[in-house]
């Protein structure tokens, strides 16, 4: 028992000294991670996107001056009557014409036809003057309603057919300018509208609505060089000897025809703007005189075909011009039958008897 008893004693002092040691740290183990799927790197195709289809816009064109519209032109043009005599000058309101007619009436004189458009913003135009029977043809190429102040004898038989609508010096558009009269001018030089007002009466007197395919025989194309002889200046002959001339040079700069007659620039006195156009077309014409006629009234053929002359961009071409009946535009076309273009702009048209020398430089 003596002998355990030290035995019993050294094992509990070791048992104390185990319970009094500093406990080891335990380790925490760290925390468990989903393992991490790497990217594919095998191409893959882009999902398809189908891009909305869109059309391309609709672009018309001004049927007399070739501009860009957004809509179709759906006016009906409006034809006058205009005095050109050195005595019935300056004339108003045709510089905003879009088509300018020339054309001879008696005596080597010449009278014109502007074709408009849009009169909204056109102020007095004059001096309107009578008719004739080519003028009503002209008029009803362009299926326009026909302004003038009198008329020959074949035309007014014209009239009476009803074959074209027109206003003849009606008092409610019409009247007599009192500064021209009081300057001196005759009483024919003084009969003038304002363009608003003859507007207004033809809206409220005839269907203004463009012609159902409304065709002008204008081909228009935004640009063009013309094979063709050199035509910086352009004398046009509206017959043979001391018959009246018009005189056209071309502005590089701006690509166009500036007008000259009777010795000065041609104006219109409202703008005091000198005449500029695009496209010269000059056209030949038969001419006769009308039967049984006491004031020699002049006859154009302006149905059938003929000759002329295309200038533009310094340049002159000949053509030929058709034209199927009085209903119809003109038709025009290179001497190879290619159908003639234009360019976006204003166009003369000068109408002269057979042999009148054109002359182009």
């Amino acid at each position: 028992m003596k002998r355990l008893l030290p035995l019993l004693l050294a094992l509990a002092l070791l048992l104390c000294g185990c319970n009094g040691a500093e406990a080891t740290p335990t380790t925490t183990a760290a925390p468990t991670t989903e393992a991490t799927v790497p990217p594919t790197t095998e191409a893959t195709e882009p999902p398809t996107t189908v891009p909305p289809t869109t059309e391309p816009p609709v672009v018309y064109r001004h049927p007399l001056n070739g501009q860009l519209l957004e809509e179709p032109f759906t006016g009906r043009p409006v034809t006058f009557t205009i005095g050109n005599t050195t005595e019935a000058l300056p004339q108003y309101g045709i510089g905003q014409a879009d088509v300018f007619y020339e054309i001879t009436v008696e005596g080597g004189l010449t009278r014109c036809m502007p074709i408009f458009s849009d009169l909204s913003n056109v102020g007095p135009i004059g001096s309107i003057r009578s008719a004739r029977t080519y003028f009503v043809s002209i008029s009803r190429a362009y299926h326009s309603v026909f302004v003038h102040s009198g008329a020959s004898n074949h035309a007014y038989n014209l009239f009476n057919q009803d074959v074209v609508d027109h206003v003849n010096a009606e008092p409610a558009i019409f009247y007599r300018d009192s500064t021209r009269q009081s300057l001196g001018y005759a009483w024919e030089h003084c009969h003038f509208t304002k363009g608003t007002d003859a507007l207004s009466f033809l809206e409220a007197n005839f269907d203004m609505s463009a012609k159902e395919d409304a065709n002008y025989g204008l081909n228009f194309v935004d640009e063009q060089v013309l094979d063709g002889e050199s035509a910086k200046t352009v004398q046009v002959n509206f017959g043979t000897g001391w018959a009246k001339t018009t005189n056209f040079t071309y502005d590089e700069e701006a690509g166009n025809y500036t007008a000259f007659q009777a010795g000065r620039d041609w104006v219109d006195a409202e703008t005091n703007e000198v005449l500029r156009f695009e496209n010269l077309l000059v056209l030949y014409a038969k001419k006769s005189y009308a039967p049984n006629s006491t004031s020699g009234n002049v006859l154009h053929e302006l149905v059938g075909e003929n000759s002329g002359y295309y200038i533009s961009g310094g340049k002159v071409v000949p053509i030929k011009w058709t034209r199927a009946e009085e209903d119809a535009p003109f038709a025009y076309e290179l001497e190879d039958g290619t159908p003639l273009t234009v360019i976006p702009g204003k166009t003369y048209v000068g109408i002269v008897p057979p042999q009148s020398p054109i002359t182009c430089e």
